[in-house]
């Protein structure tokens, strides 16, 4: 049986940036969304994937905390009130992992209390959204951290 020539691995070690840049390109748009609520999932992950975003989303914090350590988020969007672990128990894991410490986390919970705010942000959330959250300021607020650049349409 004769072996493959090197041509064959030439031609497909030159469509490895290809590769790599067609990843890249996914990754920057990759989000991860974190609630409870399916009608949320479904609301809020249909508005971001038809802003251009790819969306990853997590039933309750423990996934959310699963899934993050698996895949290299741009930012990770959580409720606070959650089963399993609740959303600042999200947020303390993701800074406590290195390759979670410096991803933004924007909080989105219908806690609009002041005491809920200061306490997400100290403990190292981005930013803070009270439900309903409107598209506009949604997508206004995942630009802020992660740029419109991130924010393009297929």
């Amino acid at each position: 049986v004769p072996e493959l020539s090197s041509p064959a691995t030439a031609s497909e070690d030159s469509l490895i940036p290809y590769v790599e840049a067609i990843e890249s390109k996914a990754t920057e748009r990759l989000l991860l969304l974190i609630d409870d609520s399916l009608s949320i999932r479904k609301f809020v992950g249909r508005m971001l994937e038809s802003a251009g975003y790819v969306v990853h989303t997590a039933v309750d914090g423990e996934e959310g905390l699963r899934k993050a350590s698996a895949e290299r988020y741009r930012l990770i969007i959580t409720d606070l009130e959650m089963p399993k672990l609740n959303g600042y128990e999200v947020i303390q894991g993701l800074r406590s992992r290195e390759h979670t410490q410096q991803t933004p986390v924007i909080v989105m919970t219908t806690r609009a209390g002041d005491k809920h705010r200061q306490m997400a942000l100290n403990i190292g959330a981005s930013s803070y959204i009270a439900k309903p959250v409107e598209e506009r300021a949604l997508i206004q607020e995942i630009e802020r951290w992660i740029g419109k650049e991130a924010a393009m349409r297929q």
